[in-house]
């Protein structure tokens, strides 16, 4: 149980700290699934790499001590929320990305094609970044050419793409020539294929969500990250004489470090019910922090 006597930001860590943990216990504590399809692999592989990157940032708000032969405290102790945004954009395109794939598509025919698409995308990238100075390097793209043909081939082959107007069949067979790529953030509506406008910020317009809560989000994160943003915030050793707005940017990145957590959790038990049934065997303290956040962040109605 939480303690009785907490701070803001004391409450802030303590929810963070409970959905962090609560996403990683249910990743392991489920792990043996039937995971039948291969598509549901790469979903539960979206949760595991936003687990680790969640229990990282766990790491940075808990504080790095370190020895200092040089320095007249025995331990150094620093947070550095904004090293925080970094791994936060990951987690959060994570986030975006199990959504719109395994989440949002209305039919399991559109799941495939969505997961294809993305799945696709990967072979291209990977295909333009192979270096061609070097064997490996050639080979590897002849391989990725030869997936990149066979992912294109088996999609024209989906009744759901069959179904499709011929623009929209012809913008997939395009796909098969790299430099015609233009992402894989698409959905269907009626017979036309659609791509998702504005990138990362278009994929959050979709999520159901209270409103604004991700206005400007990617673009924080991004601008955090970046060395052209030239900002260093930090709090050294037990927050002595620190400026106020380094307790700011820490309760910020705690914040979204929560939600974050929540979106990618509601959608881990939406989408498999074993994950679900897990959730609902947990301390019925825990349920109430993670449903109060889902509410907070996602609005009324939704609740696991």
């Amino acid at each position: 149980m939480p303690p009785t006597e907490l701070t803001e930001r004391d409450n802030l860590l303590y929810r963070f700290l409970i959905v962090q943990d609560t996403l990683l216990y249910l990743n392991r504590v489920t792990y043996k699934k039937d995971l039948v399809l291969e598509r549901n692999v790469y979903a539960e592989g979206l949760v595991m790499k936003a687990s680790l990157q969640l229990l990282t940032i766990r790491n940075v708000f808990e504080g790095g001590e370190w020895f200092s032969a040089l320095s007249n405290r025995p331990y150094n102790y620093i947070i550095d929320p904004l090293s925080v945004a970094s791994v936060l954009r990951g987690a959060y395109e994570c986030m975006l990305t199990l959504h719109h794939v395994f989440v949002d598509p209305l039919s399991q025919d559109e799941v495939e094609l969505r997961y294809l698409l993305w799945v696709l995308e990967t072979f291209i990238s990977k295909n333009q970044a192979e270096p061609t100075e070097f064997e490996e390097g050639k080979l590897a793209r002849d391989q990725n050419r030869k997936n990149i043909d066979e992912t294109v081939n088996y999609l024209m082959e989906l009744s759901i793409v069959q179904s499709l107007d011929s623009q929209s069949q012809t913008t997939i067979k395009g796909k098969s020539d790299p430099r015609t790529g233009d992402g894989w953030q698409y959905y269907v509506e009626g017979i036309k294929l659609k791509r998702v406008e504005g990138g990362w910020h278009g994929l959050a317009n979709r999520m159901p969500a209270r409103e604004k809560v991700f206005t400007n989000l990617y673009k924080l994160f991004s601008l955090n990250s970046h060395p052209t943003w030239h900002s260093i915030n930090v709090v050294v050793n037990g927050f002595e004489g620190d400026d106020p707005e380094n307790f700011r940017m820490m309760d910020t990145m705690l914040t979204m470090s929560a939600m974050i957590g929540i979106f990618i959790l509601y959608d881990y038990c939406t989408l498999f019910k074993d994950v679900r049934k897990a959730f609902h065997q947990l301390p019925p303290h825990i349920q109430e922090v993670v449903n109060n956040l889902i509410v907070t962040f996602k609005g009324d109605g939704f609740m696991l």
